[in-house]
This record gives C-alpha cells, sequence and structure tokens, in this order.
C-alpha cells in the first residue's frame, strides 16, 4: 500500500499528463477546424499564382519586344491605354501561340466566359490596357490560322474596337509578315526548330521580337 506522500509525489506527473493531452486536443481541434479556411486560402494563393504567371509573362514579350518602355503605366480604375498602338504579328498559332495571346488580352468567348466566373479577368484587367493589337497571324494550318483571326478579333479591352482601327491579316509565309510595315513585332511560336532562321529574318527585317527559345 502506497503512503499518503507518495501519492502526492505522483499526482503531478498525472496531472501534467492531463494536461498535455488536453492541449494536444485542442491543438487538433483547431486544425480540423482550420481545414475550411485553409481551402479557401488555397483557392485563393491559385488565382494569385494564375495572375502573377499572365502578369509576368506580360512584362516578359513586352520586354523581350524591347517595347516595355512605350507603354505607360495606368491606374487600375482607368484602364487608359497606352499612347502608342503595338501592332504585332504571330508566327504560329498553336497552343503555345493561343496562350500568348490570351495573356496580352485576346481570347475566344469560351476562356472570356471561364475568365469572368473565377475571377481571373478582373485580376487581368486591373493590370492595365496594354494597347496592343494582333494584326498578323502567319501558320501553314488553316485551322490554326483561322482561329488566330478569330481571336485578334475579340480583346477584352475594347471588346473588338482595336480590330476594327487595326484589321486582322492573315500571311501565308512569314517572310511576308516581315515584309509589311504596318507589323511592328513578331512573336514567334512555331515548332522550336523554327526559331533560330525565323529570329534572324526577323531582326534583320528590323522587327522587335519575343521568342522563347532559338
Amino acid at each position: 500500500m502506497l503512503s499518503d506522500n507518495t501519492k502526492m509525489e505522483q499526482n503531478p506527473d498525472s496531472e501534467n499528463k492531463e494536461s498535455k493531452f488536453g492541449s494536444d486536443r485542442r491543438k487538433v481541434l483547431k486544425a480540423l477546424a482550420g481545414i475550411p479556411v485553409l481551402g479557401f486560402l488555397g483557392v485563393q494563393v491559385l488565382r494569385k499564382t494564375n495572375y502573377d504567371k499572365t502578369h509576368n509573362l506580360q512584362k516578359q514579350i513586352l520586354k523581350e519586344l524591347k517595347l516595355d518602355d512605350l507603354v505607360m503605366s495606368v491606374k487600375s480604375h482607368t484602364h487608359s491605354p497606352a499612347k502608342n498602338t503595338l501592332r504585332i504579328g504571330m508566327v504560329g498559332f498553336g497552343i503555345r501561340g493561343y496562350q500568348l495571346a490570351s495573356s496580352l488580352g485576346y481570347m475566344d468567348s469560351k476562356a472570356y466566359e471561364k475568365r469572368i466566373a473565377d475571377g481571373s479577368y478582373e485580376s487581368q484587367l486591373k493590370h492595365g490596357n496594354l494597347n496592343v493589337a494582333v494584326t498578323g497571324i502567319c501558320d501553314v494550318f488553316d485551322l490554326h490560322a483561322e482561329k488566330g483571326l478569330e481571336i485578334a478579333n475579340q480583346d477584352i479591352f475594347t471588346h473588338g474596337e482595336m480590330a476594327k482601327k487595326h484589321p486582322v491579316k492573315r500571311y501565308r509565309h512569314y517572310h511576308d509578315m516581315l515584309a509589311d510595315k504596318n507589323i511592328d513585332a513578331v512573336i514567334i511560336a512555331t515548332p522550336d526548330h523554327h526559331h533560330a532562321q525565323m529570329t534572324i529574318d526577323a531582326a534583320k527585317a528590323g522587327k522587335h521580337i519575343y521568342c522563347e527559345k532559338a
């Protein structure tokens, strides 16, 4: 039989264990309660990440084209365009061409509606109107070229007004596009093995160039 003194010595340990168990239990409950919040924050982080990718891609394209100095900063509530319209020809309009056009504010109605639904449309608008006109499409595949012509008439900033002022034209060969004085810059979005020669030819033609691999 344990003495009263022995019991007195063991009670503090027991109380500490119970206290620790209670503390751990509260931590678990708090963590479980926070899961819905984490889910919500996760969605917001994903949207912010997608916006940052588009935002950074826009800046990268303009920097590579050496046209970023032509785009003046704008306040988010005005969406005022830059003073000079940048007339861009796209060489190749497959998946990557479509993505690059979208980052500049040109997309089909399905993508437009999706961006409205997920809120990323507002994020892109906050960056401001880059005042870029897609005025040239060159692709050897008719379906790709037709898609490019369609999207070039659907900018999210002016809802087609830009295309009325700067109509888009299809070019059968990229050399024809490079020879056109109405094209200020080109985005090369063809398969990688074409990039080097096209970039060289565009530079010789005096065009600004955006090309991700050469």
